[in-house]
């Protein structure tokens, strides 16, 4: 029942589950955080605004910390 659920629900063009991490996303904001921060001129929350990162962790996880 659930697998015919799941069939239409595609055929309509849905997906379900989380979404996608942020380098498969935006490609663009992420090079572009990556450059921010090797500039050094602002702040990590500014970066952040700039680039659309919603999370602290997260912008550290990609941009700073992205072979962890």
């Amino acid at each position: 029942m659930l697998g015919i659920r799941l069939e239409a629900a595609r055929a309509r063009g849905r997906q379900g589950g989380r979404p996608k991490a942020v380098e498969k996303t935006e490609p663009r904001n992420l090079a572009r955080a990556k450059e921010l921060y090797a500039a050094k001129q602002n702040t990590v929350a500014e970066m952040m605004q700039m680039t659309g990162f919603k999370s602290r962790n997260t912008f550290y996880k990609y941009v700073v910390n992205p072979e962890r």
